[in-house]
């Protein structure tokens, strides 16, 4: 087994800093704009990554449907994502 692999360039593992993932899938209690909050709060705190579902149709999807979000909501959380890291003094 490897002790260490690269996420995004950036080499985890053993003896190297901790890549964080933030997650707000179910902690956002079916709210986007909490959600979205948590995971802006998790990028200016310095998140490595994030976890969201992302579905066509999330009113129609089989399971999950009220934690997932359409790909064009995702592709501008990621984009306000970046920007508030963009913002931010390197970690």
């Amino acid at each position: 087994m490897k002790s260490a692999f690269e996420i995004a360039g950036r080499s985890v593992g053993k003896g190297r800093p901790c890549y964080v993932i933030a997650e707000a899938g179910v902690n956002h209690n079916c709210d986007l704009a909490l959600g979205r909050r948590l995971v802006e709060t998790a990028a200016a705190a310095g998140a490595d990554g994030f976890f969201m579902e992302v579905h066509d149709d999330p009113v129609n999807a089989k399971s999950d449907k009220t934690t997932q979000v359409r790909p064009d909501v995702a592709e501008q959380i990621i984009k306000d994502i970046l920007a508030i890291r963009a913002a931010l003094p390197p970690i």
